[in-house]
Formats: C-alpha cells, sequence, structure tokens
C-alpha cells in the first residue's frame, strides 16, 4: 500500500494528513495543529502505512512525531485511536481524551470484546442468521490487532476547554455513533474537529457500546436517540465548518444536519409502512430495505433498532417477545402521543 503523504491547510495552522487503514474504509483523517503545543487530532490505526503517511505528512509542514506535545482523540473507533500509544511513546506527547474513554482504551482489546460480544447478541437477538452471526465475529477479531492499549494522560469532561498559545478548543461530549463521541470546537473561528460524529455524504452510524445505558429496559442500548439528540446539540452550534474523521470537510455543517434528519425521517415511515404489511424482526426489516455487508451489520442493524425505537415512542409500533424466538415488532393504530420528527 502507498503511504499517503498529503499535508493539505484546512483552517488557520490546521492540516489535514489523510492516512491509510488496511481496510477498505479507505483513509482516515487525522489534523495536525501547528500552535502550541504541537496536536494530533486522532492517530489512524496500528499500521506500518499510517505511521509513514503521518511522518510524512508532518515533514512536509516541517514538524515531526519527536515534535508533538499533545493527541488528542475523538472516540474508541480503533481506526481512529489505534496507532496513539507508539506516537505518545516517541514523542511524550499528552493523550487527551473525554474522560469515559480513559478506561476503554487502557483496557483494550477486553473492552472491545466486551463490545463486539454485546453485538453479537443484538445480532441473536434480532433474528440474525447464525452464518452471519458467525462471520461478523470473525471480522471484528481480526481487526484488533490494528490498536494498542493507551493510558490517557489528562482527562475531560463535556464543557472543558483545551488551550493552545493561539487559540482554544471547547469540548462537547456527542455520543451516539460510540458512547465516547467528542467534539473540540474552536467557538472564535467557528469550526470543530468531529470524528465519525457528521460526514458530508454517508451517514455516521450509530454503533452499539456498554456506555450507552438501556433506559428504556427494551434490551438494547439507544444509541439511534443519544445520536439524535447529539446532532441536534451539534446543529445548535451554527459552525462554519466541521472537519470530519472521513472525507472531505463540511462547509455548510447545519443544512447536512437538516438533510440528515430529514432522511431519517423518510426511513423511519419506510419501516412503518413494512410493519404494517406483517410483524418483522429487525433483520427482516434491515434485509427488506438493503442487502448489508456482513462485516459491518450491527451498525445498520442498530440503525433499524433506533428506527423501530421511535416508532415504539409514538405507539405505531409494539414490541413482540415470545420464548425461544427473535424479537419481532407489530403495526399497531394505537398512539400514546402525537408523532415528532426524529
Amino acid at each position: 500500500m502507498t503511504a499517503v503523504t498529503l499535508a493539505t491547510q484546512v483552517a488557520a495552522d490546521v492540516y489535514l494528513l489523510p492516512v491509510p487503514t488496511p481496510w477498505d474504509i479507505g483513509a482516515v483523517n487525522v489534523y495536525f495543529i501547528d500552535d502550541e503545543p504541537p496536536t494530533l487530532v486522532d492517530t489512524g490505526p496500528w499500521h506500518v502505512a499510517t505511521l509513514e503517511a503521518i511522518e510524512a505528512g508532518l515533514r512536509a509542514v516541517g514538524r515531526s512525531i519527536a515534535d508533538l506535545g499533545r493527541i488528542l482523540l475523538t472516540h474508541q473507533h480503533i481506526d481512529h485511536w489505534g496507532l496513539c500509544a507508539a506516537i505518545a511513546d516517541r514523542s511524550a506527547a499528552e493523550v487527551t481524551v473525554i474522560a469515559p474513554l480513559a478506561p476503554w482504551l487502557e483496557r483494550y482489546p477486553e473492552s472491545i470484546a466486551a463490545d463486539d460480544a454485546l453485538a453479537d447478541a443484538l445480532l441473536r437477538d434480532h433474528g440474525v442468521p447464525t452464518a452471519v452471526r458467525a462471520a461478523v465475529r470473525a471480522r471484528n477479531r481480526g481487526v484488533r490487532h490494528a490498536a494498542r492499549a493507551v493510558q490517557a494522560t489528562r482527562l475531560l469532561r463535556d464543557g472543558d476547554i483545551v488551550p493552545f498559545e493561539n487559540r482554544v478548543l471547547r469540548v462537547h461530549a456527542r455520543p451516539g455513533h460510540s458512547p465516547t463521541d467528542t467534539l473540540f470546537h474552536d467557538e472564535e473561528h467557528r469550526y470543530f474537529f468531529g470524528g465519525d460524529h457528521l460526514f458530508a455524504g454517508a451517514r455516521s452510524m450509530p454503533v452499539p457500546g456498554r456506555g450507552i445505558t438501556d433506559t428504556a429496559g427494551r434490551g438494547w442500548p439507544p444509541a439511534f436517540a443519544m445520536y439524535l439528540k447529539s446532532l441536534r446539540a451539534t446543529r445548535a452550534l451554527n459552525v462554519d465548518l466541521a472537519l470530519p474523521g472521513h472525507g472531505p470537510a463540511i462547509t455548510d455543517p447545519t443544512s447536512v444536519i437538516d438533510a440528515r434528519l430529514a432522511d431519517y425521517q423518510a426511513r423511519i415511515e419506510y419501516v412503518a409502512e413494512l410493519l404494517a404489511e406483517r410483524p418483522r424482526t429487525a433483520f427482516e426489516v434491515l434485509s427488506a430495505r438493503s442487502s448489508p455487508r456482513y462485516s459491518e451489520l450491527h451498525h445498520p442493524l442498530s440503525e433499524v433498532l433506533g428506527f423501530l425505537d421511535v416508532l415504539v415512542d409514538a405507539g405505531r409500533v409494539e414490541i413482540v417477545r415470545e420464548a425461544d424466538r427473535p424479537v419481532r415488532f407489530k403495526r399497531t393504530e394505537r398512539r400514546r402521543h402525537a408523532q415528532q420528527d426524529p
């Protein structure tokens, strides 16, 4: 694989270093803030070509890994932080993360194994065939090598600030895509580093994790509901630019969020129409909507469960549980309250 060497300026003293991964998700966006302290936002996975790309990108702006004083991490998915331990060791950089992320990083790989077990239980409970579940488990085990446990050195809370010589970043917790999604927001210059919270094109999938509490007692984490809440909070920031973890910069984040919310509403209505035909499992709903790649099945299944949560909350769908059978969802005309947009 050829290392990506390009470093592109995307804001004042902020450079995008798109780095390769060993997976078909393609490049991950690493950002270098050329300020004091010199800072990386995310690192990409533990992979030789990724490290080479970061080294080349820093050389292009007259810096090196040894110059780094801080690493900021946006969330727990290993394509964004797997290389952190290696870079911190070479630079003595401070590893700065939102507080709930620290124990997850320190316990790796036990932490990801626990999340994978949760995902497998969701697949089992919602009608996913055994062979498909086995393929997902194999895929998940196959990526764990791309990270090493990390000891965080500074813990952040929602609303904290991360100071630099020439800027300040405000911390915003935005759980949903993962339990630890974090925005780093330059309020003065009206942009944020967003990780996988928001993309210009593809939807950011809500991914279940053990940091998301099952508040409704339904048997699955309400990742989608948390993601919707986070999206609305981000919309209220009214920024001019979002710097995502994959893909191009987003130059009109408010419009992208509005389009995403409208798209979700259309998908929710489609799910309601499917259930009007007959009761279905979440997997049957998913299969009717698309032909999901098995390796990412727990992501769109979680999204479908989120759509179903909205319909259950509106009294339009009820949950059917029977012994030794997957959970099913049944359309009902009963409504507990007026329907609301997602």
